[in-house]
């Protein structure tokens, strides 16, 4: 995503696609992710997912397009915006490489139901903490 901010300091757009993605989000929450760690390593059965990421140092993305597929994976540094958008069974994983937190927005077209688990584990990244 562009930076398109001024003196005061960035902004970035997204314009309406993760919208359209989801056809309606209905959770939401934000997390921050210290250096070292690892969040992720699963995929959801039925959830789509729109995941914005804020940083301000490195990190790596690695992520898959659902069964049988073959992991890849995009490393990232500096300041910036990455908006990732999460189809049913594409297993991801974020692991912070960084010396500064992550923070991490998801936005959901699903509340999560404890009775009715959508988040099965796949390891993409070895766990750092």
């Amino acid at each position: 995503m562009t930076d398109q901010g001024d003196q005061r300091g960035a902004a970035y757009f997204p314009g309406k696609s993760w919208a359209d993605f989801l056809a309606g989000a209905c959770h939401m929450h934000v997390v921050a992710m210290r250096p070292g760690c690892v969040r992720g390593n699963h995929y959801h059965t039925v959830q789509k997912e729109v995941l914005v990421v804020l940083f301000e140092d490195q990190w790596l993305l690695r992520w898959d397009n659902g069964p049988g597929s073959a992991a890849s994976e995009r490393h990232f540094s500096g300041a910036g915006v990455a908006m990732l958008e999460i189809d049913p069974l594409a297993a991801h994983a974020l692991q912070n490489c960084g010396d500064k937190d992550l923070k991490l927005v998801s936005l959901c077209d699903r509340v999560y139901d404890p009775q009715a688990p959508d988040t099965m584990v796949k390891k993409l990244v070895e766990a750092g903490i």
